[in-house]
């Protein structure tokens, strides 16, 4: 077993959380789900979503993850959210709220998709920072995708 340390794993989640916010920003000011968005709020930790949109009564209006990517976009052609993110959405569904992925890419693209939407295809993938620790992931491609070139 490969054994990789708190250390590689925090700041791995630490590059991100840092760009999160800029990331949401970015996409907030493009995306028909965020309008009529009053407020922002970050999730506790560990919760399977980065920010609640709220309305201006005050009411969740909808759900986003947020995923930060090094490379550009079409190095894959693809988007890939946890299984457990799609099990959050379907949940979200039943009061008609929805949990949208964002993905940034280092060349600016950001991409969108509805996690309530049917995957493509589902596989086991393994991070590199996270080895021997597969993870089933929803992949999302094509006409599912919103892409926001910068």
């Amino acid at each position: 077993m490969t054994w990789v340390s708190m250390s590689t794993k925090a700041a791995e989640v630490k590059f991100g959380e840092g760009l999160e916010r800029g990331i949401l920003n970015r996409w907030a000011e493009v995306s028909a789900f965020a309008k009529g968005v009053s407020k922002w709020t970050k999730s506790p930790p560990c919760a399977d979503y980065d920010f609640v949109g709220w309305s201006p009564d005050h009411i969740p209006f909808i759900f986003v993850e947020i995923k930060a990517r090094r490379s550009r976009w079409g190095t894959w052609g693809d988007v890939i959210f946890p299984l457990r993110k799609r099990k959050m959405a379907k949940r979200l569904s039943n009061f008609n709220i929805h949990l949208i992925g964002v993905t940034s890419y280092s060349c600016g693209t950001l991409v969108e998709v509805d996690l309530l939407d049917d995957p493509q295809e589902e596989k086991m993938i393994t991070r590199h920072d996270r080895p021997n620790m597969p993870v089933r992931h929803c992949v999302y491609t094509g006409d599912s995708l919103t892409i926001y070139s910068p």
